[in-house]
């Protein structure tokens, strides 16, 4: 005895309800049978089944060469614009980023530009003061041993 699958299959079978339901989604074919219908004898030929499927097929509506074209060139029409607005923000990004670049450039350069002229403005006081300190001290250490030798009782 065979158990039943432990698991439900994945779709359901379709259910006859549901096929008014696609029929009224999918456009009308035409069953072979019906034209086997329509021919007058039991024998039909090739060409005259034939004759009569263009003539049920020439009935439904069909797009034309024109309406192919616009579609075409509307499709052309979009791909074109997407392109042009692609690489015109490409561009634009790509100017941006030039401009960018050089203002880092130029901001940093002269900071650094700054930033030596300060240390060296900086190290030149220091220097100068360290100069005129050591100078001061040298010239009162030249005057005490001076006034020793020269004042000795």
């Amino acid at each position: 005895m065979l158990s039943p699958p432990l698991c439900p299959p994945l779709c359901p079978p379709l259910s006859m309800p549901a096929l008014p339901a696609l029929a009224s989604v999918v456009p009308p074919m035409l069953p072979w049978s019906s034209f086997l219908q329509s021919s007058r004898s039991p024998r039909t030929s090739r060409r005259s089944l034939f004759k009569a499927m263009m003539s049920r097929l020439s009935k439904h509506k069909s797009y034309g060469s024109r309406e192919m074209v616009a579609a075409a060139a509307a499709v052309v029409v979009v791909v074109v614009v997407v392109v042009v607005v692609v690489v015109v923000v490409g561009v634009v990004v790509g100017v941006v980023e030039v401009v960018v670049v050089v203002v880092v450039v130029v901001v940093v350069g002269v900071l650094v530009i700054v930033v030596v002229v300060v240390v060296a403005v900086v190290v030149a006081v220091v220097v100068v003061v360290v100069e005129v300190v050591v100078e001061v001290v040298v010239a009162v250490v030249v005057v005490v041993v001076a006034a020793e030798f020269l004042f000795i009782p």
